[in-house]
């Protein structure tokens, strides 16, 4: 990821690195390893992480409707929110 947060042109660079095509190393100041030990830390290990406003972590993807509900109703409704 740093490789195509580096990268001159950012949006081709990750279009090449979802279609499996060869991204130029690169490094350069960029917050993706900050942003990934973060991640780490507070339990994240796939996408999408969603967390509440009170910290509950979500889990993964939830249809919008669900998500509405999830989060008008509090942690309780996630039924399986951590």
């Amino acid at each position: 990821m740093e490789s195509v947060w580096c990268a001159s042109d950012r949006k081709r660079a990750l279009s090449d690195a979802k279609a499996g095509k060869p991204v130029q190393k690169k490094r350069c100041t960029s917050p993706v390893a900050m942003q990934y030990d973060i991640g780490q830390r507070v339990g994240v290990n796939g996408t999408p992480a969603v967390f509440a406003a009170d910290g509950n972590h979500l889990g993964g993807y939830l249809p919008p409707e669900r998500m509405l509900e999830v989060l008008e109703g509090g942690a309780a409704a996630a039924g399986g929110a951590r």
